[in-house]
């Protein structure tokens, strides 16, 4: 029988690997990603605070190739791409 920290755990997992294919689904449309937005939705979607988002978010990035751009007073996250390779 699980425990409650198990169940704990596994939900967390759960959320990050959405939040990972949220992202990746927006980069595979070649869109770009408003962080404020993709707090806001997740703080909705999972009934949780904006710093605990704000962590899952972060872990979720350390997982994808990305960058991320100041735009007009926003964090706009995007695909980073392939590699430039130096073909000389």
């Amino acid at each position: 029988m699980a425990t409650i920290i198990q169940i704990q755990e596994e939900r967390r997992r759960n959320k990050i690997t959405q939040i990972t294919a949220s992202i990746k689904k927006a980069f595979d449309a070649d869109r770009e990603v408003d962080h404020e937005k993709l707090i806001g939705k997740c703080c909705i979607e999972f009934g949780a605070s904006r710093r605990h988002v704000m962590e899952l978010i972060e872990i979720a990035l350390s997982q994808i190739d990305h960058d991320i751009e100041k735009r007009e007073g926003r964090r706009i996250i995007k695909s980073a791409g392939p590699a430039e390779t130096d073909s000389k």
